[in-house]
């Protein structure tokens, strides 16, 4: 027990992360265990058996991180040595070049034909509505008696309950349309790429991905629009940093290009511009269901965690995000 080392590592907001390793290997080594504690009342909304498999799926597309055990309140599984991806390595192309091509792969996985909405069956639906409803219907609508820790002046900000339903409806049925008019792709998403969830292996000039708790088949677009939004941080959120059209479209031809050759099994594909922006337009209107999904799940963890984060303000900055956004995307 002496030569063990356990160490408290970045988990993300929720969830407690801790890695057991040998002295002698040192932290970043292959050979370290990590296990993660779920955060409080994520099994409301969180499926760990989908995730698990998902975990699984991602091992054999060379993505994943190994999956080894359950108990009642976490799991253990593979450590993957490398660098996590920063927002400086994603404007360097060596980098962001992986990064696309490893979205592609996960976005290919378990998928031989293009699948549209209209081609699930009934038992099968995309990620994003129906998991914002589920997390909203989980939010307690009486702020006073929910919120009591959050300063009565910012509480009166607080969007109430039945308005947040009525712009998700707005939102939900003018995407639909977008995306029934473009036949937009369902893929198997990872639905919160983070740029803290892509990790670079050297040894391997590979892309490695974590955190699949939320992966479900989704829009292939909110996957890209999510990350997109993720430039801006996580704890200290600058819209500012929200990457430029000329970068999306660079990162965009570079990801498509991966995934349509392999999906048509054409070595030679290249994406025509009418179908990249096309595709960047329907990209930044899934920016919009990004916001909205987090800031609905901020509003949740705001009532629920037990955690020092201020989960309150995190929500307002993403729906302040959303409504900033809203004319200009959804044109």
């Amino acid at each position: 027990i002496n030569d063990i080392e356990i160490k408290r590592v970045n988990g993300g907001i929720t969830n407690k992360l801790y890695a057991s390793f040998l002295k002698k290997n040192g932290f970043n080594s292959s050979e370290t265990l990590l296990f993660k504690l779920y955060g409080l009342h994520t099994e409301f909304f969180i499926d760990r058996n989908e995730e698990i498999t998902i975990m699984r799926l991602a091992v054999k597309a060379g993505l994943g991180a190994k999956f080894y055990c359950k108990f009642k309140n976490g799991m253990c599984y593979e450590f993957l040595p490398g660098t996590i991806i920063s927002q400086q390595m994603m404007l360097e192309p060596r980098y962001f070049t992986k990064v696309a091509e490893a979205f592609a792969t996960l976005h290919l996985i378990n998928l031989d034909k293009p699948i549209t909405e209209d081609e699930l069956d009934k038992n099968q639906q995309p990620f994003i509505f129906n998991k914002i409803r589920e997390i909203l219907d989980l939010v307690d609508p009486d702020y006073d008696k929910s919120l009591k820790h959050v300063e009565p002046e910012f509480k009166k900000n607080i969007l109430p309950v039945e308005e947040i339903r009525r712009e998700l409806n707005f939102l939900e049925d003018n995407l639909k349309q977008y995306t029934r008019k473009n036949k937009s792709l369902i893929v198997l998403c990872h639905n919160d790429l983070s740029l803290s969830n892509l990790i670079y292996n050297e040894n391997e000039n590979k892309i490695k991905i974590i955190d699949l708790e939320y992966g479900h088949i989704d829009y292939q677009a909110f996957d890209l629009g999510n990350l997109f939004c993720e430039f801006a941080g996580v704890e200290n959120l600058d819209y500012s940093l929200y990457p430029s059209k000329e970068y999306q479209l660079n990162w965009l031809r570079i990801y498509l290009e991966s995934f349509y050759s392999r999906l048509l099994k054409n070595e030679n594909f290249k994406i025509d511009e009418e179908k990249l922006q096309q595709f960047y337009c329907e990209v930044n209107k899934f920016a919009l269901a990004s916001h909205f999904l987090w800031s609905v799940w901020n509003l949740l963890q705001a009532q629920k965690s037990d955690l020092s984060y201020n989960f309150a303000n995190s929500s307002q900055i993403r729906l302040s995000e959303y409504f900033k956004r809203k004319e200009e995307y959804l044109k």
